[in-house]
């Protein structure tokens, strides 16, 4: 098992918390985004929902892939411009997800009340459609999920 190297904290109101591993001294880290359910639409996961990949718990990838397209939505809407910079690097990171996305083609999490609520949804449908405004080479991708790309 890792251990983690620091537990990083920019913005001391922050809903969130950054945890850093690192498996040997100046060796490749591993970034770890620490949430907590009820913030920024994130539910309530009994723990059966939740996975354990080398002892550290995951949330299902469905919820996953949508958080990182709000993360992307949210920083390109962000008025401080260090936050508005991160839009590009969340771009390639959903586009880097993209050979896991198949996964979910054959499921269909996208009605699953627990991990997704009405307002969450809503939000995500208009944020799928901005996203394929930005990158349209994506859309079939967003359309293959089972999601409506034109307005």
């Amino acid at each position: 098992m890792l251990e983690p190297t620091q537990l990083l904290q920019r913005d001391p109101s922050a809903e969130y918390r950054i945890m850093w591993y690192r498996q040997q001294y100046r060796g490749p880290e591993c970034k770890v985004d620490i949430l907590v359910p009820g913030i920024m639409h994130l539910p309530h996961l009994r723990p059966e929902r939740v996975l354990l990949i080398e002892d550290l718990p995951v949330v299902p990838f469905a919820l996953l892939l949508l958080h990182k397209l709000q993360g992307w939505d949210d920083h390109c809407k962000a008025e401080v411009q260090h936050k508005k910079q991160k839009q590009a690097a969340d771009g390639k990171r959903l586009m880097g997800l993209r050979h896991q996305v198949q996964i979910l083609q054959d499921t269909t999490p996208w009605v699953d009340e627990e991990l997704f609520n009405d307002e969450f949804w809503a939000l995500t449908m208009e944020r799928v459609k901005a996203y394929c405004a930005v990158f349209p080479d994506r859309a079939d991708d967003w359309k293959a999920l089972g999601f409506e790309i034109d307005s």
